[in-house]
């Protein structure tokens, strides 16, 4: 399927590698304007439990966990901010899917300001701590899981 300017869209892997889940999406996806990113992972969680997601995004971001949309923010121009936003839910046991939509506003007036893309995004309880989840793609998620599960035994 073409893209904005006949550009080919297409999935890449991209992992983070930030202990908050930083990513810069102009080095990930491409460095655009006028654009629109997904990013889809599997989270898989060891039992049901309330927990927070917290997110910052440049420029509008959209999270649908399990087919239901949980945050939407519309704000261009904004920059990503360290946990900026916060949406309550549950996970439940297992595997939990998550789409994230990123846009990619035009360029500032000011063309001495960068046209930064990014994302942050992280699972966490109240006060920040960790939930005890993994993430990635299927296979990496399960992967993960299992990793995870010998280590705290």
């Amino acid at each position: 399927m073409p893209g904005k300017g006949g550009g080919r869209i297409k999935w890449t892997r991209h992992q983070s590698g930030d202990r908050f889940g930083q990513s810069n999406l102009n080095a990930a996806i491409a460095a655009v304007k006028e654009a629109v990113g997904y990013a889809y992972t599997e989270v898989i969680s060891p039992r049901k439990q309330s927990v927070q997601i917290r997110c910052g995004a440049d420029d509008n971001i959209t999270i649908w966990l399990n087919g239901k949309r949980v945050l939407r923010r519309l704000q261009w121009l904004n920059g990503t901010r360290l946990d900026r936003f916060r949406a309550a839910v549950t996970l439940k046991k297992g595997r939990n899917r998550m789409l994230v939509k990123v846009c990619q506003g035009p360029q500032h007036k000011n063309p001495a300001v960068p046209n930064n893309w990014s994302l942050q995004l992280r699972f966490c309880d109240a006060a920040g701590g960790s939930v005890g989840v993994t993430s990635g793609l299927p296979e990496v998620a399960r992967k993960n899981a299992a990793v995870s599960r010998e280590s705290s035994r």
